[in-house]
């Protein structure tokens, strides 16, 4: 008798075996190089639109500026809509200009079945924190997080799968219970 969860699963699996057959039969339409550059072109002009219409209009009529303060609250939220504009410039920039590269054969699907299959185990473990955060807590759900990401990105080694996480909450715990004096609930 086989657990639900083992049930969706295997179904889950045979799905992504039954996508992975119809991709490489050509039966979806093939990606060029030209398809992905037309996306990161209007993705690059999307969120440069995006960014100018964030650093002009919406901080500055959302988040108002205090005088008695050193840094402005402003000062994170414009430094981010700064970045996005930069990189979002860049990326138009760097598909506008026509390939140089001569065109290669795109037999191959643009994601792979394993990268299919990491991400799908990565979202399991992302729902298995949040159910461990509401039942167990917040430090055994960082745990197993940071340690289930290691493992999923191919770190095998026990001494690292014990001494990151165990710094990285050491330290937050230092940061917000001692440094900050905040706690966290």
């Amino acid at each position: 008798m086989r657990t639900k969860v083992e049930v969706y699963f295997s179904r889950a699996i045979a799905l992504l075996k039954c996508c992975n057959k119809y991709i490489i039969k050509g039966k979806v339409r093939k990606w060029k190089k030209w398809d992905m550059r037309q996306a990161d072109l209007i993705s690059g002009i999307v969120l440069l639109f995006f960014g100018v219409i964030l650093l002009f209009f919406i901080i500055p009529s959302q988040i108002e500026i205090d005088e008695d303060v050193l840094l402005s609250p402003r000062l994170m939220p414009n430094l981010c809509a700064i970045i996005i504009i930069v990189l979002s410039t860049v990326l138009v920039a760097a598909n506008v200009k026509p390939s140089t590269k001569p065109s290669e054969d795109q037999s191959e699907p643009p994601i792979s079945l394993a990268e299919f299959k990491a991400l799908f185990i990565m979202l399991a473990i992302i729902g298995t924190c949040l159910l461990l955060f509401f039942f167990a807590g917040a430090l055994i759900a960082s745990a197993v997080l940071i340690i289930g990401f290691m493992l999923v990105l191919g770190e095998r080694r026990p001494l690292l799968l014990i001494v990151i996480p165990g710094s990285l909450l050491l330290g937050s715990y230092y940061l917000f219970y001692h440094l900050l004096g905040t706690a966290i609930k």
